[in-house]
């Protein structure tokens, strides 16, 4: 039984350090975007955008996460990040000539408009494949919700388990 104890001791506390270290990353992400007005966040030189379109299928699929190494370091079929009006494209770069950087999606027919350099987030480092979907399941209000609880009654179960376990032990000591 104290192995057990034990065990959904060290568990709840994964659980919870998990729990604060997302806190602590949300709560940066919207400092990065909504106060400091940033267009992406910067973790340690890297940044991550969901994949919304087909364009580069088959290596990257619709609700595929890619993390991004946030530099102007970019070669000839590299898969970069890079911004165009309002969003960010994901491609591959086909060819650098005179300053301007052009793509294609593996998926596509024809090259990009050209690109400047400034407008390079940075390339394409990993791809999570389905961690959009991952996420959406995670940041669903019922689901988060419903571990929050899970959390919460677990910590009072394992904490009235402790209370009684010393009380056995105090009136052990007494007789």
């Amino acid at each position: 039984m104290k192995v057990l104890k034990k065990i959904g001791n060290i568990l709840l506390n994964l659980l919870i350090g998990i729990v604060v270290i997302l806190l602590v990353l949300a709560f940066y992400n919207y400092i990065q975007i909504n106060v400091l007005k940033n267009k992406y966040t910067n973790y340690f030189g890297y940044t991550f955008f969901e994949i919304q379109t087909g364009s580069m299928e088959p290596l990257i699929q619709v609700d595929d996460y890619v993390f991004v190494k946030i530099t102007d370091n970019i070669d000839v079929d590299d898969i970069v990040s890079y911004y165009t009006d309002n969003s960010v494209v994901t491609h591959r770069v086909v060819k650098i000539e005179d300053g301007l950087i052009y793509t294609k999606g593996d998926n596509n027919n024809a090259i990009d408009e050209p690109v400047n350099k400034n407008q390079v987030i940075g390339k394409v480092t990993y791809i999570g494949a389905d961690y959009g979907k991952y996420m959406n399941i995670v940041t669903e209000p019922r689901v988060f919700i419903s571990f929050f609880v899970t959390v919460f009654l677990f910590n009072i179960a394992l904490s009235i388990g402790k209370k009684e376990v010393k009380k056995n032990e105090i009136e052990k000591i007494q007789e």
